[in-house]
């Protein structure tokens, strides 16, 4: 990131020469507002990563991943039972708790994994995910789920009949 040289001085090298996954970096870069784009770069990574993990899971998880996996749908589902009080308004759910159990959720799954190489994933996943929860439960919002049932339901449907496109055209 940095290049020092005598009787140069240490100058900042360019953006492509920085290690993009060092949690220091990353974690500097979502302090300072996070570029255009840095989100959904690391949202593709981890619809990469993640699938790919989990089906490790699957393969070579643990008494002990299950039962962190577990505890983490039990957090999350807790958190979103959690009546808060904020600026005199009782909200449906616990945004601290929530940000927490998803951390903890996607946590477990990597490390279920069984792979050192996705467990590591963590450090870049979790930080973005950790920004990206508070701003979604720090105020009123669909439910990812419900807003996702639609075009959910709309491709189960393609899938059961041919004839059905997806994408509305």
């Amino acid at each position: 990131m940095l290049d020092a040289r005598q009787k140069r001085g240490t100058l900042v090298r360019p953006r492509d020469d920085w290690n993009l996954l060092d949690s220091d970096v990353l974690r500097w870069t979502i302090d300072s507002g996070a570029p255009g784009g840095f989100f959904t770069d690391l949202l593709e990574l981890r619809r990469a990563v993640e699938p790919a993990a989990a089906a490790l899971a699957a393969l070579h998880r643990t008494d002990a991943d299950l039962a962190a996996l577990d505890a983490a749908l039990s957090a999350m589902a807790a958190a979103e039972q959690t009546p808060v009080m904020t600026d005199a308004v009782m909200t449906e759910g616990d945004p601290v708790l929530a940000v927490r159990a998803d951390a903890s959720f996607h946590t477990a799954l990597l490390t279920a994994s069984g792979n050192p190489f996705f467990a590591q994933m963590r450090r870049v996943i979790i930080p973005a995910l950790a920004v990206r929860d508070r701003l979604v439960h720090a105020g009123r919002h669909e439910h990812p789920l419900r807003a996702a049932g639609a075009p959910v339901a709309r491709r189960a449907g393609a899938r059961a009949d041919p004839r059905v496109r997806l994408g509305g055209r």
